[in-house]
């Protein structure tokens, strides 16, 4: 966490990015890892219920 406060610190300070900019990208990336997590889900789900129709 140390190290990524750090980074951010860098970033900001040398004015590459505004903190606003990674908040941003932050929240785009967890709804990426959210949506992934959706389909993933949703995979396994259709999979079992595949299984449970063929084994009828």
């Amino acid at each position: 966490m140390e190290q990524a406060e750090g980074v951010v610190g860098a970033l900001t300070e040398s004015e590459l990015v505004t903190k606003s900019d990674l908040v941003t990208e932050v929240a785009k990336l967890r709804t990426d890892i959210y949506r992934a997590m959706l389909i993933q889900t949703g995979t396994i789900i259709a999979a079992i219920l595949g299984i449970i129709t063929l084994l009828q």
